[in-house]
């Protein structure tokens, strides 16, 4: 069950908060209850959050390319760094164990956006 909390005054505290709450479910006391059914939009729900997952996770790998590239001196600012049309004149400024990196971290990155895909 979620209960919608119209107002709240005094002191603030997620415990004296979900005390309250729990009176007033108790004594029936509750203003605003909102019911969500749990099977009605399971599939949606599911969907979003591994759509919110690979989104994380694609900027994860993002920032680990750009910070691959800053750590050798090497100044990067805009997206084609990610592009796979300029991806072999970045590493070659990179040294060969740096590239290794590289490739695997772009490998990671198109796996992920590959994925994101629309699964409906």
């Amino acid at each position: 069950m979620v209960a919608g909390v119209t107002q709240s005054r005094g002191l603030k505290s997620d415990k004296r908060d979900a005390y309250g709450l729990a009176e007033k479910l108790r004594v029936g006391n509750l203003d605003k209850i909102v019911f969500k059914s749990p099977r009605q939009f399971t599939r949606l729900r599911e969907l979003s959050r591994i759509h919110m997952t690979l989104v994380k996770d694609a900027v994860r790998v993002q920032a680990r390319i750009k910070s691959l590239y800053r750590s050798r001196g090497i100044l990067v600012s805009g997206e084609k760094v990610y592009g796979t049309r300029h991806r072999d004149d970045w590493q070659k400024q990179l040294c060969s164990s740096a590239q290794t990196r590289a490739t695997r971290l772009y490998d990671h990155l198109d796996f992920l956006l590959w994925e994101q895909a629309p699964m409906l």
